[in-house]
């Protein structure tokens, strides 16, 4: 667990919402420092949910198919799966919400 509390899903958020931001500006929206705040990111890279831009970032199709579906999305509601043994751990590992 973070110290700061869960921060998976919003980070993700912002990063849909505000694609190609400097990571500087999205980490003052959490009031977090930059360093910390970029090794989360790249844990998310890590596990195919972002990609770097040549500024910022943007969600890759893994990270906005899980952001959908921890938000409830249509995609969810229609019992749309991961479609890899890899899609589904990460999903599990992040989610909270699902068991295996």
């Amino acid at each position: 667990r973070s110290s700061f509390g869960p921060w998976t899903r919003d980070t993700l958020q912002a990063i849909a919402d505000q694609p190609a931001t400097r990571a500087p500006d999205l980490a003052e929206q959490f009031d977090r420092e930059t360093k910390p705040f970029k090794l989360d990111v790249r844990k998310l890279k890590g596990l195919g949910l972002t990609e770097s831009l040549k500024v910022g970032y943007q969600l890759s199709p893994r990270g906005q198919a899980l952001l959908d579906h921890l938000s409830g999305s249509p995609a969810r509601a229609s019992g749309a799966q991961s479609k890899t043994a890899a899609d589904r751990r990460t999903h599990l590992t992040l989610c909270g919400t699902c068991v295996p």
